[in-house]
């Protein structure tokens, strides 16, 4: 994480980033392939804030992660009484379907104070 000031007392950056390896434990057994759901994500956010005057100011935040896995976490269950068809965690298909997604955001928020209360515009 990064937190600085661009201006004193009124421009203001924050920038953090992230990354997580998370480990498989589902089994295909239609294709053979064992921990199939492994997965990594990443990203990072970013944040600016500058204040305008002491009564208005603006905060400016985006997002970005990015997920890919192997494929999902599944179990296929009898229907009747959930119990594992193949085992624990054990699923069966053609193929290894994969999952991969993009998430980007960008918010902003501003802040007016006025008289006894504040006007806030997302």
């Amino acid at each position: 994480m990064l937190n600085m000031p661009l201006s004193a007392d009124r421009f203001g950056l924050r920038l953090s980033g992230f990354y997580r390896k998370d480990p498989g434990f589902t089994t295909n057994v239609g294709t053979g392939h064992v921990n199939v759901n492994e997965a990594t994500v990443d990203g990072g956010r970013l944040s600016l804030l500058a204040k305008f005057s002491d009564n208005v100011d603006l905060l400016i935040t985006g997002l970005y992660q990015k997920t890919q896995a192997d494929g999902p976490a599944q179990e296929d269950d009898k229907t009747d009484t959930l119990t594992p068809i193949y085992g624990e965690r054990k699923f069966s298909a053609y193929f290894d379907p994969t999952f991969d997604m993009t998430i980007k955001t960008i918010a902003g928020t501003l802040n007016w104070k006025a008289g006894p209360g504040t006007l806030t515009q997302l």
